[in-house]
Formats: structure tokens, C-alpha cells, sequence
């Protein structure tokens, strides 16, 4: 009877123990699945910013002349502080460095010179890419492009999450200068009141890439995703949409008054009417850089 007590107790002594080995044994499987999990993450956010790099050094936007204009978030120093370091994610961005090739044109950069009113680096925006997120912010277009009577805009980026209508980028002077607009509605719309253009696009939530290109007494046209998505005869008024303002910012309308919220990816300006094949080029290019169906 004794015997058979203590083997009793033996064989709950050692369950009990069998028990603990196994469950450190279960937590070390579960600790190394955690470790394989994060770094299957950090792998796969490596190899998706290499790949936009790629895209990026072989992209037809710097091969394309009249290129005045070229902000992008995935080369290295995209985006600086207020020392001209590069920003750390989550941090605020002075300087958006315009990667045009200084070709004559235009060498300066995009900047904000006031701390408040400075956009925010964002490792991984709603594509997961680098993005700038715009709350408001906004960034001045230094040495603002001076156009003749042609221009061909690009913008890579959501539309606002607001009802109202507010500006994506513009020229000085709230209300009286051509601008590029979004609201929830009609996403994106180009306004120019010195000559009585209108032209607008819907969209659905989400990163879109924009084509906007204006010739005088030609074509005024809206490129969405891909595709030539509103078409309009310009006015007969001089094309000078940024011409004479003495900025032109993105985010805002004026610089100060910053009323848009949502994510912008890639700016890229030409002083040119492009072709529709220049236009589709550079919007395949985005496409595929940036995952957009």
C-alpha cells in the first residue's frame, strides 16, 4: 500500500514536471515563430523599398526634357530637416530635395521654413512606401516655375478625406490663382478663375496618380491611373497659371492657409505639353512603383 502511494506521487511528481519542460518548449517555438514573423517583416519592407529604388533610377521622368521639377520619397536624402540631415520617420521635413538633375531650369528645392507648418516623413504610407503626410502643412516650390504657354503637371497621392474643397498645390493669392483641388467628391480638380477653366475627376480612397496638361487655345487634360480620363478645350488667355505669383506651393493654396489632409507620394513638372505616350510612360511608372490597380 505504501509502495503503491509513493509511485503515486513519483508519477505526479513527474507529470508535473514533464508539464513545465513542455510548456518552456511550446513558449521557445512560439518566441522563435514571433522572431521569424518579424524579420519574414523587416525582409519584406527591404526588398519593397529596394525595388521602388530600382524603379526609380531607371524611371523615364529624368529622361523626359523640360523637366523642372522632381520630388521623390525613396531615394536616399528625399527628405532633410531644418540642418540639412536626413529626417528620421515620423519627423518633421524642412526640405523636399528636387531630384531634376539641375538642369538649368530648375535647381530649388521644396522647403518650409516654419516648423508648424512642416509636413511629416512617413516610413510606409497607405501603398506602403515612403510618403509625405500633410496635416496642415505644406512645402513652398522655391524659385516657382515660370511657364510660357504649356505645362505638363504629375501628382502621386490620395485625395483629402475632406468635404470641402481644399488645394493640393496653388499659386499665391487665396482664390484668385489656378489650382490643383481635391474634396471627397470630385477628388481632383483643376481651377484656374483668371480664365474660367474647370476640369474635374472622380476617385475612389487611395493613392491615385494625376496627369494634368495644359496647352493655349489647345488641350486641357486630366490622366488618371493611367489613362486620359477628361478632356477640354483651354482658354484662349495666356497659359501663365503660376507665372507672375510669387510662390507656388503643395498642400496649401497660399503657404499659410493649409487645409488639406492625405498623403502625397511623387511631384513631377515638365514646362511642356507632353505626348500622351511621355504621359503614360511616366504614369506606368508610377503604377507599378507605387501598386496602383
Amino acid at each position: 500500500m505504501l509502495k503503491l502511494f509513493y509511485n503515486s506521487k513519483l508519477k505526479k511528481k513527474n507529470n508535473k514536471s514533464f508539464s513545465l519542460i513542455e510548456l518552456s518548449i511550446v513558449l521557445i517555438i512560439i518566441g522563435l515563430l514571433i522572431t521569424g514573423v518579424v524579420g519574414s517583416k523587416i525582409l519584406m519592407k527591404k526588398a519593397r523599398l529596394s525595388g521602388a529604388r530600382l524603379l526609380t533610377l531607371s524611371s523615364p521622368i529624368p529622361q523626359i526634357e523640360d523637366l523642372v521639377y522632381w520630388l521623390e520619397p525613396v531615394l536616399d536624402g528625399a527628405f532633410q530637416d531644418v540642418n540639412g540631415a536626413t529626417v528620421e520617420w515620423g519627423g518633421k521635413v524642412n526640405t523636399w530635395v528636387n531630384k531634376a538633375g539641375f538642369s538649368g531650369k530648375m535647381s530649388a528645392n521644396a522647403t518650409q521654413t516654419t516648423d508648424s507648418l512642416r509636413p511629416i516623413a512617413l516610413e510606409e504610407g497607405v501603398n506602403k512606401l515612403p510618403v509625405l503626410s500633410f496635416t496642415n502643412a505644406s512645402l513652398i516650390l522655391n524659385n516657382s516655375p515660370k511657364f510660357t504657354n504649356e505645362f505638363t503637371l504629375f501628382f502621386v497621392g490620395t485625395q483629402t478625406t475632406t468635404s470641402t474643397q481644399v488645394y493640393l498645390m496653388g499659386g499665391s493669392g487665396w482664390g484668385a490663382s489656378p489650382a490643383l483641388l481635391s474634396n471627397s467628391t470630385t477628388a481632383f480638380t483643376w481651377y484656374n478663375p483668371n480664365e474660367s477653366e474647370v476640369i474635374s475627376t472622380t476617385a475612389s480612397s487611395g493613392l491615385h496618380a494625376i496627369a494634368l496638361r495644359r496647352k493655349d487655345k489647345e488641350d486641357l487634360d486630366i490622366f488618371f491611373d493611367g489613362a486620359l480620363a477628361v478632356s477640354k478645350q483651354a482658354s484662349t488667355a495666356d497659359a501663365n497659371d503660376f507665372e507672375g505669383d510669387s510662390l507656388v506651393s503643395i498642400g496649401s493654396e497660399d503657404g499659410i492657409i493649409c487645409n488639406y489632409v492625405g498623403e502625397i507620394a511623387e511631384i513631377a513638372i515638365y514646362d511642356r505639353f507632353l505626348t500622351d505616350d511621355e504621359i503614360l510612360k511616366i504614369q506606368n511608372y508610377f503604377m507599378q512603383k507605387y501598386k496602383i490597380n
